[in-house]
């Protein structure tokens, strides 16, 4: 990160000096003796923040980025974009080609049939959820397969810290080498996730940005509520996470009679256009932010 905050540095005090010697050239010209505020081009004006917003919001659209394009739309020189494009690889949104950048590569932890139902539903929300994850934040996720795709899709070089109680999701998160990986402990159940009271004590030490629900956390007529442990395990998660996250296709969610113990807690649901605009209506009385994913 040392170097990463130098190159940023150094990429703000360029476009300082550039902006002071448009003003001292300027007040030479008029004889004045002060500094006088020149409307700069577009590029030089804009906070690095925000150019580098702009560069991935065109490669997310794109699918590639050219530095020699870039330079020529926001006014800088070569050199310029090349950092921001260093910046912005280091923190996992891209991945740096031979003149100019590309969308960084996804890894996969299981594969679907080709053209498969379950393919064409549940990727592209997952693929949604993780590009909501920002550089160093702390995220939980379960053991549910939801949970082991999106472990796939996170940028490979985003640094992370993972909170997981299933063996499963640790196993893979293991050759992660920019996640940094912390399994709760406590029994183990059959599936391989560990819900016990001595789980839950060791996720109290955390506090989350985001936590990632999945279906199975979910139930209604015809399907079991889970168990005592499962149930104060999702209540305190919900409990300790900024953002309560559930991610399902519209099916999994039995709106009219579902329930969840942390029902009211969620603060998100990432779907897909499946909703009706009553099922959507109802979510949203319950201050439950809707990401409908096109499929």
């Amino acid at each position: 990160m040392f170097f990463s905050e130098r190159r940023e540095n150094e990429a703000r005090e360029q476009d300082k000096c550039l902006y002071r010697r448009r003003c001292i050239l300027l007040s030479n010209c008029c004889k004045l003796k002060t500094l006088v505020p020149v409307p700069l081009k577009r590029g030089i004006a804009m906070f690095s923040e925000e150019r580098r917003e702009q560069i991935v919001a065109l490669l997310n659209k794109n699918k590639k980025v050219y530095v020699k394009e870039l330079a020529e739309r926001f006014h800088l020189s070569m050199d310029s974009i090349r950092r921001d494009l260093t910046i912005l690889e280091e923190r996992g949104l891209l991945r740096k080609t031979h003149g100019g950048a590309m969308l960084p590569p996804r890894f996969k932890t299981r594969s679907y049939p080709a053209g498969s139902y379950a393919r064409e539903q549940m990727e592209p929300i997952v693929e949604y959820a993780s590009g909501l994850l920002r550089n160093k934040e702390v995220i939980f996720l379960g053991g549910a397969n939801v949970h082991l795709d999106m472990i796939g899709s996170i940028p490979h070089n985003l640094p992370l810290t993972v909170v997981t109680n299933s063996t499963k999701a640790a196993e893979t998160l293991r050759t992660r080498k920019k996640i940094t990986t912390y399994v709760t402990g406590g029994k183990l159940s059959q599936c391989g996730v560990m819900d016990d009271l001595l789980a839950q004590g060791i996720t109290r030490l955390f506090t989350f940005d985001r936590c990632f629900f999945s279906a199975s956390d979910l139930w209604g007529p015809g399907k079991e509520p889970p168990g005592p442990e499962k149930l104060q395990s999702i209540r305190m998660l919900a409990e300790r996470a900024h953002k309560k996250i559930l991610i399902a296709t519209h099916q999994e969610l039995p709106i009219e009679s579902w329930q969840m113990s942390p029902a009211d807690l969620l603060s998100d649901i990432i779907t897909d256009e499946g909703l009706t605009k009553e099922q959507h209506h109802q979510l949203n009385q319950r201050g439950i932010h809707i990401h409908a994913v096109s499929l």
